[in-house]
């Protein structure tokens, strides 16, 4: 299955929150800009599970410039159907 969506950094809110009461956390999904940057699209998500002992899962976000985010902080992965 492919990742559709990662949702990471999760924090309670209302301290540093955007919204007053709610949770905060960041999102990446295939498909759509990074971040508030209209020329960078998110254009894949790639799961790597832990390779041995004290290794954490981790996710690398391939962008439209052809950088790459690597995330350790995930929350929610989200799948396509397909």
């Amino acid at each position: 299955m492919k990742i559709k969506r990662i949702d990471y950094n999760w924090s309670p809110g209302g301290v540093s929150s955007r919204e007053e009461f709610g949770d905060e956390y960041y999102t990446f999904e295939v498909g759509k800009q990074f971040v508030n940057r209209k020329e960078i699209i998110v254009r894949s998500i790639e799961e790597h599970c832990p390779a041995g002992e004290g290794d954490k899962w981790f996710y690398d976000v391939t962008l439209s410039d052809g950088s790459m985010q690597r995330i350790f902080n995930v929350n929610k992965v989200y799948f396509d159907k397909d």
